[in-house]
């Protein structure tokens, strides 16, 4: 029997929460807006470094824009 060319199997997908956040996903439907808008301002300051560091200019920018909106500022 022969497989065929287009068939691949399937990638593994992550599990909900095992990005290594602090937050899990199903933690985020408990959480308070004030919490959420914390955590999504703690991520997006964070991925801002990465891609500053990356010499990603434009996205850094506009994660810094979205840590800023979720602080309540901008």
């Amino acid at each position: 029997m022969t497989k065929n060319a287009s068939s691949k199997a399937p990638s593994p997908q992550p599990e909900p929460g095992s990005s290594g956040s602090d937050i899990a996903a199903g933690e985020l439907v408990k959480a308070s807006p004030a919490e959420i808008r914390a955590y999504i301002s703690q991520m997006t300051g964070e991925l801002a470094v990465l891609a500053r560091a990356a010499k990603l200019g434009t996205l850094a920018y506009l994660l810094e824009m979205a840590r800023d909106e979720a602080k309540g500022g901008r």
